[in-house]
């Protein structure tokens, strides 16, 4: 695997292994998996990660704010439903991650965690008030929210959408932000490095508000903690 591009670190850090690195393994992505069956992909995103992490590595499975996306792209389910669904999967995903970890070493398998989105809400420092902030600032900003819209409708592109539910699409990004923006605290670690298959409309987005090119007064606001990302494949 090769990095291809770098946000908000360098190749001397990773190289000498200054951050922490967690892996979010989204629903919909089938780089990682698909139907809940993991691929060689999370495999060797997994051991670049043991590699060149500090002390630890986190794979977080990304369930819980999937249920508006699969809502609106599946109207057969209702929104409770819905929800039921994305918890369900991604346990599967989960499980079948500590399962190929029970495998490893027990040196290796104590340096490894795997967590679903509920238990990143429950225990992350920074999500709390930074989701609160961006929601606000969605709602009463137009200089942020119309960004965030054209975000959605360019990284969505195998499909057509009415207005209301890319409005509704929304909530992910909102949901997702202060992942993006200030990585993870879980359990007296500090997780903030990520490598990801791809980048997007939404990816640049939340990078220039992380690197300060956009939405000074939304930044300062913000943890001073900033994510890193490493583009591979």
């Amino acid at each position: 695997m090769k990095i291809k591009q770098l946000f908000n670190t360098t190749e001397g850090k990773i190289e000498s292994r200054e951050h922490n690195i967690f892996i979010p393994i989204c629903l919909g992505n089938k780089f990682f998996s698909h139907k809940g069956v993991l691929n060689n992909n999370i495999k060797e995103y997994l051991n670049w990660a043991l590699e060149y992490t500090k002390e630890k590595v986190l794979l977080l499975v990304v369930d819980k704010i999937q249920d508006t996306n699969f809502f609106i792209r599946n109207k057969t389910y209702s929104e409770a439903a819905s929800l039921r669904r994305v918890l369900k999967d991604g346990n599967i995903i989960k499980q079948n991650i500590e399962e190929f970890i029970s495998t490893f070493p027990l040196e290796i398998k104590e340096r490894v965690n795997v967590i679903n989105w509920d238990e990143y809400e429950k225990e992350d420092i920074f999500w709390p008030k930074t989701t609160q902030s961006v929601y606000r600032e969605f709602k009463n900003n137009k200089d942020f929210r119309t960004p965030i819209l054209k975000a959605v409708k360019e990284s969505l592109l195998d499909r057509k959408f009415k207005e209301y539910e890319y409005w509704k699409l929304c909530d992910y990004v909102l949901d997702e932000f202060s992942l993006a923006y200030s990585g993870i605290n879980y359990k007296g670690v500090y997780y903030n490095l990520s490598p990801y298959p791809r980048t997007d409309s939404v990816f640049y987005f939340i990078c220039d508000i992380v690197l300060g090119k956009t939405f000074e007064r939304l930044n300062k606001k913000l943890p001073d903690r900033k994510n890193a990302w490493a583009i591979i494949n």
